[in-house]
């Protein structure tokens, strides 16, 4: 059982649809995204598995025995997305249960911590590869700096970006794509040179304004603050690709 692991604004959900999208023809009983950050509890996944892959249920038995008398019989892959939100409690017995009842049914969970399962194979995403001195000749060409011009020219579609200063900002965040994303919504008001001033003065700055975002991706002071260590790790997708192929075959 794969599992993606980091903070939350690393890209494990968007990297595990890639994934997921790579094996949709693989699996007799199709591919399933199941959504967890809503819930409270691991009682609750049973219902959200449920809902995902359209199983109803009848009869007399519990919800979690019909749901694995199901899936014995299926072969399909399911992407348990943002699971961290179900460990309060240490317990994980559904997962548990579809490892050992339902053999051709795969896991592929993304989560900011790791399951502690023996059937886990674990891949830690770090954050995006950038340029290590400001005036890198190929500075344009990493991925940190990528997405913030893509997100800068986006919100101000004729600004200019100069490399060296990106760069900046790219060390400050070490990468992080939604650091670096926060960063770049500030290139409507105000210059490089300032907003890369205003995270060193501190990561409050890198908050959003958006009602509707979800908690944990509203601060980048969050992310910081857990015991997670960011390190520059080159071609981390095809990395994770790669070792996706071979844990799921």
């Amino acid at each position: 059982m794969p599992s993606l692991v980091g903070p939350g604004g690393i890209g494990k959900t968007r990297l595990a649809q890639q994934a997921a999208r790579g094996k949709l023809g693989d699996f007799l009983d199709g591919v399933w995204l199941v959504p967890l950050a809503s819930l409270d509890n691991e009682a609750d996944l049973v219902t959200a598995v449920a809902q995902a892959i359209d199983f109803t249920f009848s009869g007399a038995g519990s919800p979690q025995a019909q749901l694995l008398q199901y899936l014995r019989r299926k072969e399909m892959l399911l992407v348990l997305d943002n699971f961290e939100q179900l460990l309060t409690d240490g317990r994980i017995p559904l997962v548990t249960e579809i490892l050992a009842q339902a053999p051709q049914v795969k896991l592929l969970v993304t989560s900011q911590e790791r399951l502690n399962v023996q059937a886990e194979s674990l891949l830690e995403l770090n954050g995006l590869p950038y340029p290590s001195v400001t005036n890198d000749n190929e500075a344009a060409d990493y991925p940190a700096i990528q997405l913030f011009a893509d997100r800068a020219r986006r919100l101000k579609p004729d600004c200019a970006l100069d490399v060296t200063a990106v760069s900046h900002i790219c060390q400050l965040v070490e990468g992080l794509p939604l650091a670096l994303e926060l960063a770049a919504a500030w290139i409507r008001v105000l210059p490089l040179a300032e907003i890369a001033a205003e995270i060193e003065q501190g990561l409050d700055f890198l908050t959003s304004p958006l009602r509707d975002a979800p908690d944990r991706h509203r601060s980048v002071r969050i992310l910081f603050e857990g015991s997670w260590q960011i390190s520059n790790v080159n071609e981390q997708q095809e990395s994770f690709l790669s070792f996706f192929e071979k844990v799921i075959s």
